[in-house]
Formats: C-alpha cells, sequence, structure tokens
C-alpha cells in the first residue's frame, strides 16, 4: 500500500483514542477515530450513503466507524494495512476505503457484539501494529423523559443521581421545547442534533430514526405546545430517544448491561468527538469552527507528564495539560500518571467536556483551594465568573517572591522561571518580583464580567468569528497578510478603536516617541532583555545568570513573567510596566519619567454620571495597601449593599453599583450614601439614582 497524505484541514479533526487496557502496550501506531461531523463530509465531498460518526468505539448497530492510521510520534507513514481480525457471527463487514487519498477508512457495524481492527504500520522507524476493539449496540433510551418510569436496560434504571443533573439541561429539553414551539426555526432538519442516534436513517437499532420510522409518528408541520405530550402518551419508548440523551454521548448501550465494567461495550468520553458530530455544522457561527484553531485542540505532550503523584498541585502538569486529567481535579481526585498504567497514547487534548459538565450543564466547578496562586494568594473572593473555569490552568506554577531567592536556575535542566500563559497572575497583579517596593496594579480588567470570557470569547463580526474570539479564544490573528485584533470587548472605554494598537500609552520605553501601548511593552521587553546576560544580545542566555545576584534574577523573572503572560501588558497594563520599569531601573540606575503612579494621599472620588440610572461609577484611591470596604446606605442610614470588600495594593480602583441591593432588587428613586474605609480613612459622599 502506498503512503497516505493528511491534508492540514483534517489534521484538526483528529481524537485522541484511549488505547485499550490489557491488550496494548505503548507503541507508535495509534488508531484515530474519526468523528464525521456534517462539515467534514461536506469537505470531503462524501455521499449521503456515508452516514454521521460520533467518533466513539461504540456505536448503534448498523453505523459506521471512520478510521485513520496514526503514527504517534509523529513520523511519516510509508504503509499501512487495515485487517478485521474478528467480527461477530452474522457479520459481513469489511474494511474499505472511504476517502483513500485522505487515509481515511471505513467499516459498517451490521450485527450486534464486537469487532477488533488491526492497524500495521510501516514508518522510516520500522513497522508496529496495534489493536483496538469496538463494538455495536442496540439503543435503549434515558427512561424517565415525559416521567414515564425507567425500564431496565434504560440508562435511568442505575444512573438515577446523574438523570437528576441531567434532565433540566438544555440537552435534555431541546427536542422537547422545539416541537412544542418554544425553539426558534426549530423545524425536521434539527432532528439528527436533537435526539439520540447519529445516521438519520432508520437502521432498526432503536434510535430515534428506527422508532419513528417503527411508529410512523410524524415530525410536526408546525411546532406548538402539547406535542411532546401527545408523544409521551401515545409513543413513550419513541419519547426516550426524543433528546439528546446518555447515548449520544456514550454510545448505544445495550451491551453495557450485561457486562458494565467492559469500556469497550461503553464509552466514557475526555474528547470532543461527540459534540463534534452535533456542533460542526456549515453554518459560520459553530463552535467548531473556532474551536479547532484553538490551541486547546493541539495536545501538547512531554515524558515530564509521567510518574507524577496525582496531587492536582501546579506542579501536576496533567492537571492542566490533560483533558481527563482537569475532569480528575474538578472532581476533587488525581490522575495516576506511572507508566505502567499512562502513556502517550492515554493523553487526551482539552477540549469540550473538560471545561463543559454534560450532565449538569453549564461549567465545570473545581475545589475551592484551587482559588490559589502559586504565591499563596487567593482569590476566592474575587468574582471572575465564568472566567473561574479558564483561572484553573492559566496561572504560573511559581511565584517571583518566593523563587527568585529560593530556586536555582540549572542549565542544562527544568526550566525556570513562572512556566507559560499565567494570564490569572497578571490579571490580579501578583507573583512578580517586586524588589521589595510598592507595586501599582490596573483593576479595570479584573473588574471586566466573566473576566477572561468576557474578552476572548467575544463574537466578532462577520467571518472573523471563525478566528477570533468564541472558541478558538484568540485575540488576534493574521488573515491574508492583514492584522485583525479582537477589539470588542474593548469599546466600551476605548472608544471608537478597531485594533490594539490604537490605544496609546506614554512614553514608558523613553524611545522619545509616545507609542501604542503594545509597543511601549515590547519595548521595555526588549531592552530589558539587552541588560542581561549576555550584555548587548537580544535573547537571555540563562546559563549566564548569577544566582547569587538577585537583582539580576530577579529581572530575569519579570522579563519571563511579562513575556510569558502573552498579552503584551493588556492584562494589567500598570502591574506590567511597573515591573519592567523597576527591573531595568535596578540594572542600569535609570529613573523614568513616565510611570504607573501609587496615589499620594487617600481619595473617595463623586460618582459618575451623577444623578444615574442604570448604573454609576465610584473611583478612589489608596496610597497603600489596605482593608477597604465600600458600602451603599440610603438616606435614613441602612445598609443597602457593599460593593466592595477585600485587602487592595495601592492604586486607584473603580467600583461600580447597578442600582440594586443585596437581594437583587432594584431600589427605589432618590439620595443614597456611600461610604468608604480604608484603614484609618473613612469618607462618605451622596448620590441620586433616578428611574
Amino acid at each position: 500500500m502506498s503512503k497516505r497524505i493528511v491534508t492540514a484541514f483534517y489534521v484538526y479533526f483528529l481524537s485522541s483514542t484511549l488505547t485499550l487496557s490489557g491488550l496494548l502496550m505503548a507503541q507508535n501506531a495509534r488508531i484515530d477515530v474519526v468523528p464525521m461531523s456534517p462539515l467534514l463530509k461536506e469537505q470531503l465531498g462524501l455521499t449521503a450513503e456515508f452516514f454521521h460518526s460520533t467518533g466513539l468505539r461504540n456505536v448503534g448497530k448498523g453505523e459506521h466507524i471512520y478510521l485513520r492510521a496514526t503514527d504517534i510520534n509523529g513520523g511519516e507513514i510509508n504503509e499501512y494495512i487495515w485487517e478485521l481480525v474478528s467480527i461477530p457471527d452474522g457479520s459481513s463487514s469489511e474494511i474499505a476505503a472511504a476517502v483513500e487519498e485522505e487515509g481515511i477508512y471505513y467499516f459498517t457495524a451490521d450485527v450486534i457484539g464486537q469487532y477488533i481492527v488491526r492497524l500495521t504500520i510501516t514508518t522510516d522507524s520500522g513497522t508496529d501494529s496495534v489493536e483496538q476493539v469496538f463494538s455495536a449496540n442496540m439503543y435503549k433510551g434515558v427512561g424517565g423523559v415525559g416521567d414515564v418510569p425507567p425500564l431496565f436496560p434504560q440508562c435511568g434504571t442505575c444512573h438515577n443521581d446523574i438523570m437528576l443533573e441531567w434532565v433540566s439541561t438544555d440537552h435534555a429539553t431541546l427536542f422537547q421545547r422545539g416541537v412544542d414551539g418554544q425553539v426558534p426555526g426549530f423545524g425536521a432538519g434539527r432532528q439528527r442534533t436533537s435526539t439520540t442516534g447519529i445516521a438519520d436513517t432508520d437502521l432498526s437499532n432503536d434510535s430515534y430514526f428506527s422508532l419513528k420510522a417503527e411508529t410512523g409518528w410524524e415530525f410536526p408541520s408546525t411546532p406548538a405546545p402539547g406535542t411532546f405530550d401527545d408523544l409521551v402518551e401515545n409513543h413513550p419508548q419513541l419519547a426516550q430517544v426524543a433528546t439528546v440523551g446518555c447515548e449520544s454521548c456514550h454510545g448505544a448501550g445495550s451491551l453495557h448491561t450485561g457486562d458494565f465494567h467492559n469500556r469497550n461495550l461503553l464509552k466514557v468520553s475526555y474528547t470532543s468527538e461527540s459534540c463534534q458530530s452535533c456542533h460542526d455544522a456549515s453554518r459560520p457561527t459553530a463552535q467548531f469552527h473556532s474551536f479547532r484553531r484553538s490551541g486547546h485542540s493541539d495536545p501538547i505532550w512531554h515524558n515530564s507528564f509521567l510518574n507524577r503523584d496525582g496531587s492536582n498541585s501546579l506542579q501536576d502538569c496533567v492537571r492542566c495539560h490533560d483533558g481527563r486529567g482537569y475532569i480528575n481535579f474538578t472532581k476533587g481526585s488525581g490522575t495516576d500518571t506511572r507508566q505502567d498504567v499512562y502513556s502517550q497514547n492515554d493523553h487526551v487534548f482539552i477540549s469540550c467536556e473538560s471545561c463543559h459538565d454534560p450532565h449538569a450543564g453549564g461549567l465545570r466547578t473545581s475545589p475551592a483551594e484551587s482559588d490559589t496562586l502559586s504565591s499563596g494568594f487567593s482569590y476566592a473572593d474575587i468574582n471572575l465568573g465564568m472566567g473561574a473555569t479558564c483561572a484553573d490552568c492559566h496561572k504560573f506554577r511559581a511565584s517571583g517572591e518566593h523563587a527568585v531567592p529560593n530556586i536555582a536556575i540549572r542549565v542544562p535542566g527544568p526550566p525556570w522561571g513562572p512556566h507559560y500563559a499565567g494570564a490569572t497572575d497578571m490579571l490580579l497583579g501578583n507573583g512578580g518580583y517586586e524588589f521589595d517596593t510598592e507595586t501599582p496594579r490596573s483593576q479595570a480588567h479584573k473588574g471586566i464580567e466573566n473576566t477572561c470570557v468576557g474578552c476572548h470569547m467575544t463574537t466578532a463580526s462577520g467571518d472573523l468569528r471563525n478566528h477570533i474570539g468564541d472558541h478558538s479564544w484568540s485575540m488576534s490573528a493574521d488573515i491574508d497578510g492583514m492584522r485583525n485584533d479582537l477589539v470588542e470587548s474593548c469599546i466600551t472605554c476605548h472608544g471608537g478603536i478597531n485594533s490594539f494598537t490604537d490605544i496609546m500609552g506614554a512614553d514608558y520605553n523613553m524611545s522619545g516617541i509616545i507609542e501604542p501601548f503594545v509597543d511601549e511593552v515590547e519595548g521595555l521587553l526588549d531592552w530589558l532583555a539587552m541588560e542581561l546576560p549576555p550584555l548587548g544580545e537580544p535573547t537571555v542566555n540563562p546559563g549566564e545568570i548569577d544566582n547569587n545576584d538577585l537583582d539580576q534574577k530577579g529581572a530575569y523573572w519579570n522579563y519571563l513573567f511579562v513575556r510569558n503572560d502573552k498579552s503584551k501588558g493588556i492584562h494589567n497594563p500598570k502591574y506590567t510596566v511597573a515591573l519592567l520599569q523597576r527591573s531595568l531601573r535596578t540594572l542600569t540606575g535609570i529613573e523614568f519619567e513616565n510611570t504607573p503612579d501609587i496615589p499620594a494621599e487617600f481619595v473617595l472620588a463623586q460618582n459618575y454620571p451623577n444623578p444615574f440610572n442604570p448604573t454609576t461609577h465610584i473611583q478612589f484611591s489608596i496610597p497603600e495597601q489596605s482593608d477597604v470596604v465600600l458600602t451603599v446606605y440610603d438616606i435614613a442610614g441602612r445598609e443597602v449593599t457593599q460593593l466592595v470588600n477585600e485587602v487592595l495594593s495601592a492604586g486607584t480602583y473603580t467600583a461600580e453599583w447597578n442600582g440594586r441591593n443585596y437581594n437583587g432588587q432594584l431600589v427605589s428613586s432618590g439620595v443614597y450614601l456611600y461610604r468608604i474605609q480604608a484603614g484609618s480613612f473613612i469618607k462618605t459622599k451622596r448620590m441620586v439614582f433616578v428611574k
């Protein structure tokens, strides 16, 4: 057989697949199961007889399983051979080419039972084989839908606790709401993505489309209230698969009840195959258009992931670099990565299920003790909104105040520094090396609704929505030689800008020219690199830094801290500039004229606008770290709500009040008082709310 070529567009659709415990040892060959989504079918030019596929290893009888050969080490495959080495009695299944030039093969799971596929690949390194078990099942449905009691072996008979979480989610209720006329534009074309069973045809496997054909039930020409209740009353078994139920994501489950320990019979998915089969449509708003361009969808593997202690600490790599590891972390359990139970073949990229909880709906929640930075700073009382999920992983593994005096730079040796992508530390202004001085911090971005999500997942306009924002999480993209920035969330404060370079700074890098803020930060970084060994060069050689010279070592820490944050200072402008200028001043003795200022005194400003409706802003300044409480009272002195109650570093801050009390109720029109207490400083001012 000839070598197969994988085109660039297809690489995005590869799914990470678990090897079979006890059957396989670590190897180079890997069988990738391809989720055949509508978009991929369209791109590959496949016709209607090729069914969609969830990319799972257990499917409904008669459905297709699509395969692709991979060398786990990334080598080119010169030759490969597919074999069905075991099939159930009565099966006539064979492996055939779906799109041979793309290396995509498939077989039909035509009879209930298990199928074993063997792949043999030849690369420049030699020949290797791998086997994988697949299964074909009947669908059984959830049970409990429409208050119909679950009957064994429906999922609800054993998994009632999970059912109670799932039953009110959007997935559970989508079809019901759709046929009852509660979902705009819900027509017959939405049936496949709102029910159980991936093939939109009758395969006699008790899927929605099979039972629909068997019962003769017709999808309503005009959805209307009561339609779903009629379905439940007249066809209760069909109603159990007229939902995005357990088997939509875990695969058909009839064999699972006879051998529930066998994971070859029921898929526990840690990747996004089943999500992709519905959410990767050809419309421009599909989440997978943007997700497949994100760094999360690219597996990052390193041998250091092995033999970790499963502590879920910031030093435990798989907590954030493995989709299953992160899910375990949110559940408070560690991940065993000893070499006898875990290898690169077991590695799972960060996917839909990593962040989204398919059982309860919404984002996964993390253990309370995870709300802490490496410095020991707890941000549990800071409302990060949906950005709290991002913060679980996007924080540095060490802080400058501890690492600079206590951890030696060793070259060669483990990488030294704050690690990578520590946006949370930078956003909160914590973790840099501050040279024992008070450091100003910006606060505005910390107050953005849903923080990380509020900026990085904003929907861009037009065709840009597939390249920046949404599930790409990218703030910038170069398209056809032109740079595009996601500024939709910035214009509320920064006016009608079109690019990050439209936001100007001061002459922070002493170039004599006032440049865009991000360029000022780049200039400071370049200058700091030149002042670190080897002196005068644009790159730093950490092996030449003196571990006993804490000034030089601290400056290098701040260089890495800002560079590895990757926001060019946007996450915390004042903190970024202060760390870089302070590092340069320590190394060179140069005094900067333009610096982020620390207030000289306590100030409580008049709110603006005033009078106001619906919101107003209250600015205050503190010249030193203080325990700050900002409270709103009515004119009779009764407490209405509290806007701030936390320890803040020196700086200028802005709090927002939306005219609501502790209970979230809108207050009456009238005069209100706002009072700040910061240390011994106490000040009260008046404001007017008008409905």
